[in-house]
């Protein structure tokens, strides 16, 4: 009877263990599975962090970009300006050069 019960004993312990195996087993695969899944995680953190400074890196593109055509923005009211200034001067050069002209011719010399 001693003998039956030792039996049964390691038969039970033979079946706790077989099964432990088999969970260890799952839990090392299951590892294998979130060790791949942590490693894929940090790849696409790494590309969103490069992105994130690729679109900072053209925000401040973009805001020279604003700066400077601002500034084109006033040197061209400056340049109408001018342009302005300059066609009603060359207007009132050639009217008067026509007028001298108009005298000269009606007055005979």
């Amino acid at each position: 009877m001693h003998q039956d019960v030792n039996q049964t004993d390691v038969s039970i312990l033979s079946a706790r263990l077989q099964t432990l195996h088999t969970d260890v087993s799952d839990i090392k695969g299951t590892l294998k599975d979130l060790t791949s899944a942590i490693n894929k995680l940090a790849l696409v953190e790494e590309r969103i962090t490069n992105a994130a400074a690729a679109q900072e890196r053209t925000f401040k593109a973009i805001e020279k970009l604003e700066e400077r055509i601002d500034s084109l923005e006033k040197a061209q009211v400056i340049d109408d300006n001018t342009a302005r200034w300059i066609d009603r001067g060359v207007v009132a050069f050639v009217g008067a050069a026509a007028a001298y002209i108009w005298e000269r011719i009606r007055s005979g010399n």
